[in-house]
């Protein structure tokens, strides 16, 4: 899975570069570019419900290579666009694709790691995608030199790729099949899980449907939404508009922007192993605690920073916090879940979508209508506001890290 979500994160780092050049070159401004980055977004929350359903039907990997398809082929069509309107449709064609994608993979990683291990299974995952992120930008500014259409068609032949990883790789996959209703197949199912809070047996587990209204009622999954929901408004769509601003307004050029962003993302990629680990083995309650405060504290020290050297040191504690939080609520969620459900899967994912939608507006808002630093407060107080919802949780682990 984590290869796959390397070529994934690698593909959508190779269009990136492309996305705005390609709208300029159909005569328009840089926000309809703004406009195809957040069509892509939206119809991924939107279909979020759709790939957890599609997961419990057909089984997550049918439902997951569905889904890398519907990528493929609506970015081989973004390239053969003709217009502006059609780059838009096929770019939030696009996002459906991801939508079952997501779901599946998440489902897949969930089911395949036990209790125990999750914390560690769920970094490794994500590192797959930050890697991807940040060689992707690279590889997309190369291909661009050949043709504005040619990252789009780079795009799919890597979605193939991983396709073909998918197909091979998971062709064994006993998690992977089609999920009667309420069944659970999750090795990791036993035993007492975070905060205390009684787990269902095995065989219990097997004929009982999880609903969100038992779900919302356990300090674990809530907590677990909370994090998302802070990961995507704040450190994820936040910090893509906000550092670069105020590096600009620091007058700096490009290449502090790309120095800054690339040392959180390389700090985040060195340090989600770890931060994996420690939430297994300490708890989930202190990886959530750990990554909110330490993202809050990074958000509100760039209220003062005084150049941007400082801003790139601050980096590394954002960097450090958000690993923490890649890692710790997606292992939350599972023991909460039990391995039950691709809706409910869905539903953990669908907030970090509603924060990467609303976090960038919600900035442009607030530093137009009030300061940088009214809304790096707000972001720190949304890492506090998630951190004291943690507090919740009784600080235990999976009894099987104890052995």
């Amino acid at each position: 899975m984590s290869a796959i979500a390397f070529a994934v994160a690698l593909g959508v780092g190779v269009v990136a570069p492309a996305i705005p050049l390609l709208s300029k070159h159909f005569g328009l401004d840089a926000a309809a570019a703004g406009l195809i980055v957040s069509s892509f977004s939206l119809v991924r929350l939107i279909f979020g419900p759709l790939g957890g359903g599609l997961a419990d039907r057909m089984g997550e990997r049918c439902t997951l290579i569905v889904g890398l398809v519907v990528v493929a082929l609506s970015s081989l069509l973004a390239g053969l666009s003709a217009n502006f309107s059609q780059l838009l449709v096929f770019r939030a064609v696009g996002g459906i694709g991801s939508a079952l994608f997501t779901v599946a993979a998440t489902v897949l990683v969930i089911r395949a790691a036990s209790a125990h291990v999750r914390g560690r299974a769920m970094g490794m995952y994500h590192a797959g995608f930050m890697a991807g992120g940040i060689a992707g930008p690279a590889a997309g500014g190369a291909v661009l030199a050949m043709s504005l259409r040619a990252p789009f068609f780079l795009y799919a032949g890597i979605i193939a790729i991983a396709i073909l990883i998918a197909v091979l790789a998971l062709r064994r996959s006993g998690s992977a099949a089609p999920q009667a209703a309420g069944t659970s197949e999750d090795p990791g199912a036993r035993g007492v899980g975070e905060g205390g809070e009684a787990q269902e047996s095995s065989a219990e587990a097997q004929t009982t449907e999880l609903r969100f209204s038992e779900a919302f009622r356990s300090p674990s999954y809530v907590s677990a939404l909370a994090s998302n929901l802070t990961l995507g408004f704040t450190i994820v769509g936040m910090r893509s508009v906000l550092v670069p601003l105020l590096l600009t307004s620091m007058g700096t050029g490009p290449q502090w922007i790309g120095a800054a962003l690339g040392t959180l993302a390389a700090v985040e990629v060195i340090v989600i192993y770890p931060a994996g680990h420690l939430t297994d083995t300490v708890g989930r309650r202190f990886g959530v605690l750990t990554g909110s405060l330490l993202c809050a504290i990074g958000m509100a020290a760039l209220i003062w920073v005084p150049n941007p050297v400082m801003v790139i040191a601050d980096m590394v504690v954002l960097g450090i916090g958000s690993a923490f939080l890649s890692t710790a609520p997606g292992a939350l969620a599972a023991d909460a879940l039990q391995g039950r459900g691709g809706r409910m899967v869905a539903g953990f994912q669908m907030p970090n979508d509603l924060g990467v939608v609303l976090g960038p507006l919600t900035v442009g808002l607030l530093v137009d209508h009030g300061s940088f630093g009214l809304a790096f407060a707000v972001g720190a107080g949304s890492l506090v506001v998630c951190g004291s919802l943690a507090l919740r949780i009784q600080p235990d682990v999976p009894s099987a890290s104890r052995k």
